[in-house]
Formats: C-alpha cells, sequence, structure tokens
C-alpha cells in the first residue's frame, strides 16, 4: 500500500490508518530519532515546498 500511495500525505495517512499513532507514546529518544531523520534525510530527499 505505502508503495503505491501517490505523494508523501498519501503515504502518511496510510501509516496513520494502519497503526494507532494516536495512542503510541514515544519517548524523547524516539521523537529525536525521527524528527532529526526526517529534516535531514527525508525532506531533502523529497524536496518540498515549505507552507
Amino acid at each position: 500500500m505505502l508503495l503505491e500511495s501517490e505523494n508523501m500525505e498519501d503515504f502518511l495517512l496510510i501509516l496513520n490508518d494502519c497503526f494507532d499513532m494516536k495512542n503510541n507514546v514515544a519517548g524523547s529518544i524516539t521523537k529525536n530519532m525521527i524528527s532529526s531523520q526526517m529534516i535531514n534525510v527525508v525532506l531533502p530527499m523529497l524536496n518540498p515546498y515549505e507552507k
């Protein structure tokens, strides 16, 4: 399903639909690692426009 998503919004919505993200409490180390990798690795690869 993720590979067939049309854009990153759909990609993230699929993750949200398939996993209980709202009730998942991530620790500060996990949040730090994910946010750092999103900003430094993923977003530069996607090169999105900032709103």
